[in-house]
């Protein structure tokens, strides 16, 4: 410790010795660095504008096909995700959700809710179907959309164990 008091009061000694020289000898050794003005100067490069952004690109409706599929055959856009060629909706908006896809096996959805198994799914209770289901969105409509499978249909009689029943 009485070290760091010497090394202190040198420090101390030599500021009052040099006093305000220290910063004037600071200052004017940076002033001698600038050069003279017939000094080649750099070239300062300036940022080229930002391109406009491109619009993005407009998505067409997923479609899954099969070689068999009869709506591939008959040259149709647009074939519905289901492997069912009478799957149809008459209307050629939204595909039908495939009950083996990923997201179907994941909720549980079946198409037919008669064919749920209460030993699988303990969530379901007789009587439970896509129709009287809050996320439905088909009205009557025997096909309708439903918010978890965006830009795909359910069946009215169609099951999931995301149930959740419409209110008054």
């Amino acid at each position: 410790m009485k070290k760091t008091t010497n090394t202190s009061l040198d420090r101390r000694r030599a500021l009052a010795l040099l006093g305000g020289g220290a910063a004037a000898i600071s200052f004017l050794g940076l002033a001698g660095c600038g050069g003279s003005d017939d000094a080649p100067q750099p070239e300062l490069i300036k940022p080229e504008p930002e391109p406009e952004p491109a619009s993005p690109p407009t998505q067409k409706e997923p479609v899954e096909s099969t070689a068999g599929d009869s709506a591939s055959s008959m040259g149709d856009a647009e074939a519905p995700a289901s492997s069912d060629p009478s799957a149809s909706d008459g209307t050629g908006t939204m595909p039908r959700v495939d009950e083996g896809s990923a997201k179907a096996r994941q909720l549980a959805y079946v198409h037919d809710a008669a064919t749920v198994s209460t030993s699988e799914q303990p969530r379901y209770a007789e009587g439970q179907q896509c129709a009287n289901c809050a996320l439905y969105q088909g009205g009557s409509a025997e096909w309708g959309g439903c918010p978890l499978f965006s830009g795909q249909q359910v069946k009215r009689t169609g099951w999931c164990n995301a149930y959740a029943p419409r209110g008054g």
